[in-house]
């Protein structure tokens, strides 16, 4: 496991660990966000495991059958194994937390399917911020090109991506073009 990946899970995990220990349930679904946006940054089984295990928890959370003491101690068991670089016991313990949340919840591959749609929009975004356009991106991504439109109108992609211009410099710019 790479250590900016391994970084990120620890940090994911903490914060889990804290919300769920704090009652915090509407606080998952900001870390579902922000754990599926690094799911699609590093694209590596670990973080899209990750992201769904909390997209899942929110869910749950947000209905009340979140059984606190098996997921504090199944995260506490995470956050062990990558603290002591045991690879395969955080497979193990990760493979526990997917195999709780199927049995309690039976819209769990739903969880699953959403999670990879964020993350193939997201995904989409960046490939638009680098110069594709929305149906490009989106016909890569395997995204339609409406989810994709709605994603970066609700975006701030001109702070994103440093290439703001001020309004003087644009017109001094087109004058200079029709000068000539």
């Amino acid at each position: 496991m790479e250590d900016d990946v391994k970084q990120d899970l620890i940090n994911i995990w903490a914060s889990t660990l804290e919300l769920i220990e704090e009652g915090d349930y509407n606080q998952l679904k900001f870390l579902s966000d922000h754990t599926i946006h690094n799911s699609s940054i590093y694209s590596d089984e670990f973080s899209i495991t990750a992201a769904v295990i909390i997209y899942a928890l929110s869910k749950i959370a947000a209905r009340g059958d979140l059984d606190v003491g098996k997921i504090t101690s199944i995260v506490t068991k995470l956050l062990q194994c990558l603290a002591t670089n045991d690879e395969a016991g955080y497979r193990l313990a990760q493979k526990g937390l997917l195999e709780h949340i199927a049995l309690t919840d039976n819209r769990f591959n739903l969880y699953v399917d959403a999670v990879l749609q964020q993350a193939r929009i997201k995904k989409g975004w960046k490939v638009y911020e680098h110069g594709l356009s929305v149906g490009a991106s989106a016909d890569l991504l395997g995204v339609s090109q409406w989810d994709l439109m709605n994603y970066i109108g609700n975006t701030t992609l001109a702070e994103h991506t440093g290439l703001r211009t001020d309004v003087r410099s644009r017109l001094d710019f087109a004058r200079h073009l029709f000068s000539k």
